[in-house]
């Protein structure tokens, strides 16, 4: 079980909040609406890239790797693959592996939920 969080803000300390397109949240009582999610509550951040891509890559995931965020995917419209970051240690994310049409990814929300990059890519 998780909470879909489209394009809101994830309060990072000593950042100003990102707004990833897609997080799935652990889930909370309140649905977050007493605190901003941070980055203890995050399973998965997503983000959609065309003109944004080297940013994401080069500002975005160190950012999330140092605040310890467990897995990103970065839908990489330019080369049609999905991006996936996972294990952040030290502001670096250590497994970087690429998934493309046809393959199947597995969601981190501790279920057999999987996603097709072909859907994903659209």
């Amino acid at each position: 079980m998780a909470i879909v969080w489209a394009q809101n803000p994830i309060r990072i300390e000593g950042h100003s909040m990102t707004e990833p397109d897609v997080a799935l949240l652990k889930p909370s009582a309140d649905f977050y609406s007493e605190a901003r999610p941070t980055p203890q509550d995050v399973l998965l951040l997503v983000e959609v890239a065309d003109s944004s891509v080297a940013r994401d890559k080069t500002a975005k995931a160190p950012l999330y790797a140092e605040a310890g965020v467990p897995e990103l995917w970065i839908v990489n419209l330019v080369e049609n693959v999905v991006e996936v970051y996972a294990d952040p240690v030290g502001g670096a994310y250590r497994k970087v592996s690429k998934a493309k049409s046809g393959d199947m990814l597995a969601v981190p929300i501790g279920s057999d939920t999987v996603v097709s990059v072909s859907e994903a890519l659209g």
